[in-house]
């Protein structure tokens, strides 16, 4: 005897070989012919396919329900109305399918009826929740009335989704109270509407309803899995997970509980990692269309630092799901953790294209733009993620304060850094960035009690000692600066300097007297970052002082050559050609930093000296008199020098006359 899942697979297959010859034959036939032979071929074909569904319920044939969904599609619809689809591709497409399903409801349908019109209802059902759990060749005009409300329910859902308005929330939300109250067996509307509560604000708020939805005898497998979502919000994980596995006891093909499960063993360690992507990967084979699936497979990679991989699964959820930004958004995170910044900004926009109000995007654009050297931009894009709400408000305020350093807003850098430590005082490096901040901003004792504070949370933290070494250094008493070189010699033995701090280091040991230690620690310093201006400029200081003049003008020409608008650069320029004795080229770059810096006594007092040297004591008297214009404060010794120089000059004239006068 022929088992009855091969005769109606054998079925299938003939009546699917059949379609295009039975379309040819009804084009032929009148109207009325048309219609009734419609209506039987699709009871005939609705009702075969609604047993292969129930077969593709219990795991047997999974992958076959998109091509059954297309047959059922053709065969039941010519009996009922055309724009009854199984396909809304729009938000209107959606209204109007709602609206469609409002006047079949109304309308009543028992009897015959009922068979193609619950197969195509639940077939549609089928791709926007994946439920399997009602058998349309069993279904009665309860059951009917139930999958039309489900499809009513889903369609809700989307046209809320698309615009995530109050209003369209407390339309939803009422719906579910309305099939609640009507049919008292089934769980399902309390189990969505403690969903929805759930997604809307805070656990409690539907932990009332979900134990009302446990009461019904109908559908407790949805309820069940709802509860785990909410006992996971609350970060009970055991309860949780023994909600979804009791989820899984009564409906073994429920996709979501098998997620949700899997997501729980994700927070663990990495063998509860493996263990998530296990489920993960069952649910992919049950049901290979699932998006949710491959972007929480992504977010298991992540864990494990297979960004790759995790790029790749979040491509498939995106192919599957175009219209949701959730991939897009980790999709994002994956391509910033590969340093493909240009890529994860694009992946971000498209998230925002979707969902402007999704702080992760907004967060991860920021992230993107800091990295991309837009650390402007990147400030503004957390900024907005911090007005959206961002769950991790600490972190974000750490984003926004490394975009505000890099952009030179001090201010700005200090308020968010503030407001990250105010979330989380035990955050280290919350508190060196308001370290790194308070001192931008001139507050050196408030950056020294920061630094203090980062390493009573942790004080093998390098940061922290790096962060009291700047400190220390920027009040610039002689015990401070020994300090500062205590602390870069503690951070330096924990293998965590950067160049600036080597920069730092370079600068304290230079002024201490060990010109050959603070050109070391210089040469570190460029070795790290070769485009540090201030390491070479440091550098060639330091070879000034050693007297080695031609290797002190290399390198202060390559600082200017990587900041050729900041005065102080050509300034050492024209100290190390003063150095060598090369005048002429010292007053052309003490001239290009008195152009940039204009308001500089010291420039204008150097230039004078360069003119001097030269013997042009006219003009050297006239920029003492500049440098005396620009640096009040300098007056006594700046007159001095002038009056010298005057002095010098009329001398010189002196001499000029007279040996004028002598010669004729």
């Amino acid at each position: 005897m022929t088992r009855p899942n091969v005769f109606l697979s054998r079925l299938i297959k003939t009546v699917e070989g059949m379609k295009d010859a039975i379309a040819c034959w009804l084009r032929r036939l009148s109207p009325e012919w048309i219609t009734a032979v419609a209506s039987v071929i699709a009871l005939v074909g609705a009702a075969v396919a609604a047993s292969q569904l129930w077969i593709d319920a219990r795991g047997r044939r999974a992958a076959s329900a998109v091509v059954l969904g297309e047959m059922c599609d053709e065969l039941a619809g010519p009996a009922f109305s055309s724009d009854l689809r199984l396909r809304p591709r729009s938000i209107d497409e959606l209204s109007a399918f709602r609206r469609r399903l409002d006047e079949v409801r109304n309308s009543g349908y028992d009897g015959h009826e009922t068979h193609p019109l619950t197969a195509v209802l639940y077939l549609h059902e089928a791709r926007f929740e994946r439920l399997r759990g009602i058998s349309p060749m069993e279904c009665g005009s309860a059951d009917c009335e139930r999958v039309i409300r489900r499809i009513q329910g889903a369609a809700l859902y989307s046209i809320w989704a698309e615009g995530r308005t109050e209003a369209e929330f407390n339309t939803l939300v009422a719906y579910y109270d309305d099939w609640a109250s009507s049919d008292q067996d089934d769980g399902y509307p309390l189990a969505i509407k403690a969903s929805m509560l759930l997604m809307h604000g805070p656990p409690s708020a539907a932990e009332n309803v979900i134990l009302d939805a446990l009461r019904r005898p109908l559908n407790r497998a949805r309820a069940y899995e709802v509860q785990g979502r909410i006992q996971a919000a609350r970060a009970d994980y055991a309860s949780a997970m023994k909600s979804f596995d009791e989820a899984l006891r009564l409906e073994p093909m429920d996709v979501a509980a098998r997620i949700n499960a899997a997501n729980l063993l994700a927070r663990g360690e990495t063998s509860d990692v493996y263990a998530a992507i296990r489920r993960l990967e069952t649910v992919c084979v049950l049901d290979p269309f699932n998006a949710t699936a491959r972007y929480n497979l992504g977010i298991c990679a992540m864990k494990l630092k297979r960004h790759t991989r995790a790029v790749e699964y979040f491509d498939a959820a995106i192919a599957l799901d175009p219209a949701d930004p959730t991939a897009y958004i980790g999709r994002a995170d994956a391509l910033i953790a590969l340093g493909r910044f240009q890529e994860a900004l694009s992946s971000a926009d498209s998230a925002l294209d979707r969902d402007e109000t999704r702080p992760a995007a907004w967060h991860n654009r920021s992230v993107a733009n800091r990295l991309s050297g837009h650390p402007t931009i990147a400030l503004a894009d957390a900024e907005r993620a911090i007005e959206l709400k961002d769950p991790d408000e600490v972190k974000i305020r750490k984003v926004a304060a490394y975009a505000a350093h890099q952009a030179g807003e001090h201010e700005k850098e200090r308020d968010h850094a503030t407001a990250a430590v105010e979330l989380n005082d035990d955050d280290g490096e919350a508190l060196v960035l308001l370290s790194q901040a308070r001192r931008e901003c001139k507050d050196s004792d408030g950056a020294m009690a920061a630094a203090d504070r980062a390493l009573a949370v942790n004080s093998k933290d390098a940061n922290g000692w790096l962060a009291k070494g700047f400190a220390s250094a920027s009040k610039g008493g002689t015990a401070d600066r020994a300090l500062a070189l205590q602390c870069f010699r503690e951070a330096q033995s924990r293998g965590s300097m950067n160049a600036r701090a080597y920069v730092a280091m370079g600068q304290l040991l230079r002024q201490a007297g060990r010109p050959l230690e603070a050109a070391s620690s210089l040469k570190r310093a460029i070795a790290l970052d070769s485009n540090d201006a201030d390491a070479w400029y440091e550098l060639g200081a330091t070879l000034l002082d050693l007297g080695h003049c031609e290797d002190a003008v290399a390198a202060m020409d390559s600082s200017a050559k990587l900041d050729a608008y900041d005065a102080k650069m050509w300034y050492g320029c024209a100290r190390a050609r003063e150095g060598c004795g090369r005048w002429e080229e010292a007053l052309v770059r003490i001239e290009t930093a008195c152009g940039l810096e204009p308001g500089s006594g010291q420039l204008h007092a150097f230039r004078a000296e360069v003119l001097h040297e030269l013997g042009r004591h006219g003009e050297a008297a006239r920029a003492y008199e500049s440098a005396l214009e620009s640096d009040p404060a300098n007056d006594a010794w700046i007159s001095g020098q002038a009056r010298e120089l005057q002095h010098q000059a009329s001398q010189s004239g002196s001499s000029e006359n007279a040996t004028k006068g002598e010669s004729r």
